[in-house]
């Protein structure tokens, strides 16, 4: 009966044992997933910083001469 009690200890600090590691995988790759989203993150506004820096600073109009013409007659 005793043996029986021992077993039973061991079985119940093994499952324990086995939450923790489940525990500390999880968090584990919660931390990955977080790290992704971040280089994700950092990579898109460097993209973004990028393309505004040599994006082109006018707009080229379609006809320059229209908008003006009221001013020299």
């Amino acid at each position: 009966m005793q043996a029986l009690g021992y077993a039973n200890q061991l079985a119940s600090h093994q499952a324990n044992q086995l939450l923790q590691i489940r525990g500390l995988l999880m968090a584990q790759q919660n931390a990955i997933v977080t790290k992704m989203q971040v280089d994700a993150s950092r990579e898109a506004q460097q993209q973004a910083a990028h393309e505004a820096s040599t994006a082109p600073r006018f707009k080229k109009t379609e006809n320059p001469g229209k908008s003006f013409s009221g001013y020299f007659r």
